[in-house]
């Protein structure tokens, strides 16, 4: 699946949970369900894989979404890629970089010492 894709997957998300939705359900795609259990942790209930189908529960903190914005870096006509000392750098506490050890969050990329493409980061 292309990055459009991932990009369109994400601001459903964020306009699900603007819409007070429980769940929402995406197409099987191996990247979008990496980016996903990434974010589990802090953004959702539970991921669950049916089929060919990803259903993701949305989490809500005092009836209020827990992700407000997601900001993307990288896009499909730009692609922005920062090596470690960039990363270090960088003000996005909550953003995800996809790596050659994998997509991870700021703080495993500098655990790791490994740069790559920064995806995008939420706000909360």
């Amino acid at each position: 699946m292309s990055y459009i894709y991932i990009i369109n997957s994400l601001n459903n998300i964020v306009n699900y949970q603007k819409k007070k939705k429980k769940k929402i359900v995406f197409f099987f795609s191996n990247f979008l369900y990496l980016i996903l259990k990434k974010l589990e942790k802090e953004y959702f209930k539970k991921i669950l894989i049916l089929k060919k189908n990803i259903i993701v529960y949305l989490k809500y903190i005092f009836n209020k979404p827990v992700i407000k914005n997601i900001n993307f870096i990288s896009k499909p006509s730009r692609r922005v890629y920062f090596n470690i000392k960039k990363i270090k750098k960088i003000n996005f506490y909550n953003c995800l970089i996809s790596t050659n050890k994998g997509v991870l969050n700021k703080k495993e990329s500098i655990k790791k010492k490994v740069g790559g493409e920064i995806l995008f980061s939420i706000n909360v």
